[in-house]
């Protein structure tokens, strides 16, 4: 005896298993085919409503699931906030429309074990828990599928003529209890589309950087997790195609967000990683030591008064400034001491060795300075450790691979007489699967510059009967943004919602 019902049913041409519970009245969807039952949405009845939420990365697994069988069927693929509208309208719907069915199903209380005492007090308990489809056992009113209540028995109207034909019993036991689940009839098309999008803070619009953006398959490891929605943060890595930057000054013609993200074309795969246990960043600017002697001062003062004077004036100040040059020489030369030292300085010139120490016991004043020479690059370090646990999940790691491989090959023409660049990467830390982490840094576009692959990570030859896979893979990767970072990308802010570039 179980208090759950089973059920598979097709919404939109997506296969999911639904358990409800009689007694609680709650419903979970899972996703079907999968050794490890993937929990995607449910509804838990308390406290006077019966609301949906979803569970396992915030819909983002729903959505996914979705789309690969759109692009498999050639239907229609939604973003995230059309996958939201279609779901929470029409797709709790449906399965109101199954939960309610199984609830006013006499005989899974029976099979239930639940005695008839009892199962008058459960229906009026799902009754005022607004649960869609419940029925009160004095009234005979049915709940509607929004969870009002109608003031008439004939209530439910919308339920009712949407009801699939369900078996009065079905196999319990918690998810994967039973291979063979009977199918359900359920098909609902024709929802409103929304056209909104929801374009990633930061990013170019219409180049695809956008988090919903057709970004294509969306990879994830691992395949499930425990826990609620987005009750864990992970790292968002997007290939794009490469936009060369052409010959526009930075900053001319794009604005400052666009500059940044210039570079990105459309989106290919996206590949989700959960964090890493180390974490950094490290940010620098090239300095250097530079030396102006006193000869190489003057020299270099004549040469500048050339070119800034000369080239806009006449004759005269060329003339000018050679004079300069010349009584500047001669007033140095005029001290005994200073005349031995320049001499012994240009003698170990010629020969290449340090006269003037050997011969004055000093060296010409180098004027050290440290001078900035220019930004530098950062380069990023990730290493990440797979070990897949069912097939499904073997074959998504594989997907992962490949798909970095193929992204930061390079590319030929289609004469072979050029190479074209690699795909760049966009990575995020997103936090509990929203927006960028509001304490971790941001990036900018990277390149990927090394790729390695450890399929024997732990030492030793070890595959899956069943697949063919190795029982763990290492992946080391090395990034470097392909842009530096300028004081504008950090502005000042009294109050800052994220820790910047």
């Amino acid at each position: 005896m179980s208090d759950e019902v089973k059920a598979t049913a097709t919404w939109n041409g997506v296969k999911v298993d639904t358990y409800t519970n009689v007694r609680t009245g709650e419903i979970r969807i899972y996703q079907t085919k999968q050794l490890t039952p993937v929990l995607l949405a449910k509804s838990t009845p308390g406290n006077g409503k019966a609301g949906w939420t979803y569970v396992g990365n915030s819909g983002y697994d729903f959505m996914n699931i979705y789309n690969n069988e759109q692009r498999a069927t050639g239907g229609k693929e939604l973003t995230q906030k059309e996958f939201n509208q279609q779901f929470f309208t029409t797709g709790t719907k449906a399965f109101n429309n199954i939960r309610g069915t199984i609830l006013r199903t006499e005989a899974n209380y029976v099979n239930a074990g639940i005695p008839i005492t009892e199962r008058e007090l459960i229906k009026q308990g799902h009754f005022n828990n607004r649960v869609p489809g419940s029925v009160d056992p004095a009234s005979d009113i049915m709940v509607n599928s929004d969870g009002t209540i109608p003031d008439r028995s004939t209530s439910g109207e919308d339920l009712i003529e949407l009801d699939p034909i369900l078996p009065t019993s079905g196999p319990g036991g918690g998810p994967g209890s039973d291979p063979t689940p009977t199918p359900v009839p359920l098909e609902y098309t024709g929802a409103e589309e929304s056209r909104a999008e929801d374009d990633r803070k930061g990013g170019p619009k219409g180049q695809g950087s956008g988090r919903n953006a057709k970004a294509g398959k969306i990879l994830r490891y691992p395949l499930d997790e425990p826990g609620g929605p987005f009750e864990y943060d992970y790292i968002s890595i997007t290939a794009h195609d490469y936009l060369p930057s052409g010959l526009e000054v930075v900053g001319e013609k794009f604005t400052k967000a666009e500059t940044a993200f210039k570079n990105l074309g459309p989106a290919y795969e996206k590949v989700i990683f959960p964090m890493q246990p180390q974490i950094s960043e490290t940010n620098a600017v090239n300095w250097s030591d530079d030396q102006l002697n006193p000869v190489q001062a003057i020299l270099g003062k004549t040469a500048n008064d050339l070119i800034s004077n000369g080239i806009t004036g006449g004759l005269k100040e060329i003339q000018n400034a050679l004079g300069d040059l010349f009584s500047k020489t001669k007033n140095a030369l005029g001290d005994s001491n200073t005349k031995a030292a320049v001499a012994a300085y240009f003698a170990g010139q010629a020969v290449g060795a340090n006269l003037q120490g050997r011969m004055t016991g000093q060296v010409i004043n180098p004027n050290l300075e440290l001078l900035f020479n220019g930004p530098n690059l950062r380069t990023f370090n990730f290493n990440f450790r797979l070990t897949p646990r069912f097939k499904e999940e073997s074959e998504i790691i594989r997907e992962i691979i490949f798909a970095f491989k193929r992204n930061m090959s390079v590319q030929r023409s289609n004469t072979n007489l050029f190479l074209r660049s690699p795909r760049l990467f966009q990575l995020e830390y997103i936090y509990k699967g929203g927006d960028q982490h509001p304490y971790l840094n941001k990036f900018k576009p990277c390149a990927m510059t090394n790729f390695q692959v450890n399929y024997t990570p732990d030492g030793s030859y070890a595959t899956f009967d069943e697949t063919g896979s190795l029982t763990a893979y290492d992946l080391t990767m090395s990034f470097s943004e392909v842009m530096p970072i300028y004081s504008g990308d950090n502005e000042y802010t009294e109050n800052p919602t994220d820790m910047g570039y």
